[in-house]
């Protein structure tokens, strides 16, 4: 296992390695990589009962080749080892995230673009493949809010699309763990986008909820928007019951 490793780290190929390691755990059954692709499981069976205790390191050097590829701006490398680095170890988060921010704010920049209606196309290409990715990590870790903050910073900042970062944001924001920042980002971006009295209902839905004397909780602030969003509306001293 140490071997298969080193060989990894050094330039063997990922794919026929994980072909190899296959080939083990399922004696007598030829298993090629892009039925792995599409069967994620599959992989993963295959991968923890040769690897064992190996998988977080084998999975740190594929992440270290992945970081090298970034530095490189190889593209191909980066996504090579990137994908393989959570088929071998999904557990870990730290891939998940950083690789689809690599997708989804660094790869168009390496891409040359003549004009802004090309820049916009290749953006949203790469960003509907960071998406891809983090949908695949919501397998691995469905109840972790940070998987679903990142699709919807992605939707928003490369997507052009603030209704569905919107949506997600809330989702995000009734999530354990999550921070009090995604409820009030969704409440922002409803706001902006004209949709006053969901913003206002939303406002007043989450306010309860907000524990007093906890400076990221902001409720403070909270009970501020939803006063000036009553003034707005024509609803002055509700946000007061």
């Amino acid at each position: 296992m140490v071997a298969g490793a080193v060989l990894l780290f050094t330039g063997w190929s990922g794919e026929a390695w994980i072909e190899t390691v296959c080939a083990e755990a399922l004696p007598g059954r030829t298993v090629a990589y892009g039925e792995l692709r599409s069967a994620p499981m599959l992989a993963e069976h295959c991968l923890a009962g040769v690897l064992g205790g190996l998988r977080a390191p084998v999975r740190d050097l594929l992440w270290l080749r992945a970081y090298l590829a970034w530095e490189r701006r190889d593209a191909t490398g980066l996504d090579r080892h990137l994908r393989l680095a959570v088929r071998v170890d999904p557990r870990a988060l730290h891939p998940w995230l950083e690789g689809a921010r690599m997708m989804a704010y660094d790869l168009p920049r390496w891409e040359p673009a003549e004009d802004e209606p090309a820049w916009g196309v290749v953006r949203r290409r790469h960003a509907l493949r960071a998406l891809e990715f983090l949908e695949a990590a919501r397998h691995y870790h469905s109840g972790e809010p940070r998987v679903v903050l990142e699709a919807a910073l992605i939707w928003l900042h490369q997507m052009k699309d603030p209704a569905r970062a919107a949506d997600l944001f809330g989702a995000a924001a009734t999530m354990s763990g999550a921070p009090y920042y995604a409820g009030r980002i969704r409440g922002e971006l409803l706001w902006r986008m004209g949709r006053l009295e969901e913003a206002y209902d939303w406002y007043r839905a989450i306010y309860p909820t907000l524990p007093d004397g906890v400076p990221e909780a902001r409720k403070t602030w909270v009970a501020e928007r939803i006063a000036m969003m009553e003034k707005v509306l024509g609803r002055s001293g509700v946000g007061e019951e």
